[in-house]
């Protein structure tokens, strides 16, 4: 009876601790140490701070941009007959029928951020945002900004990563939803604007 409370004593100290590894000086080593409940709750991770660069779009980024924008209209003349965008969220309605109509195959990726692009597009037009450069660790990438804000909207992808994983799109759903998240950064922003500025 004595070794079997030995053992569970043992069991349940493991259970109880947390194992944290921890980067030593060299790069392949790591120090392994043990951790309380009572220690995690304090414990600091350490975390890298993200860097982020915000600028106006370079002279490829724009041609980018534009080529979807080509892509994408050319795309719902030929399939729809719309010869002409209006830019608005009356233009959604076009960009559903593509969907519900089945044109594009999942891994049309570019077709895909192409109708991304026309999106943000209406999104720009409808609240005032600009499109930028923001670059972080993962790479360089095209989004919407408010003002000079810290807040933004990368609708290149919004579509090719929900057909990536087999999600329905539901372009008023997706744009009520951006629109509620814009306004509420934008009446943030507006909140905090100092008078006279």
């Amino acid at each position: 009876m004595k070794q079997v409370s030995v053992v569970l004593a043992l069991v349940l100290a493991l259970v109880l601790s947390f194992v944290v590894v921890l980067p030593s000086a060299a790069a392949e080593d790591t120090a392994i140490i043990t951790l309380t409940p009572e220690q995690m709750e304090t414990y600091r991770f350490q975390l890298k701070p993200s860097k982020v660069t915000v600028k106006d779009l370079s002279v490829g980024q724009q041609a980018i941009l534009s080529s979807k924008r080509r892509v994408a209209k050319d795309l719902i003349q030929r399939q729809l007959g719309i010869v002409k965008m209006s830019g608005t969220k009356d233009d959604l309605r076009a960009l559903q029928q593509l969907v519900d109509r089945k044109v594009l195959r999942n891994s049309q990726v570019e077709e895909w951020q192409s109708m991304g692009v026309l999106f943000g597009d209406i999104l720009a037009r409808e609240f005032s945002l600009k499109w930028v450069s923001y670059e972080d660790e993962r790479g360089v990438n095209k989004a919407l900004r408010y003002r000079k804000s810290d807040n933004f909207i990368f609708p290149v992808t919004l579509f090719s990563k929900r057909v990536k994983f087999d999600e329905e799109i539901d372009m008023r759903e997706l744009y009520a939803t951006l629109e509620s998240q814009i306004r509420e950064f934008i009446a943030l922003e507006n909140r905090f604007k100092q008078p006279n500025s």
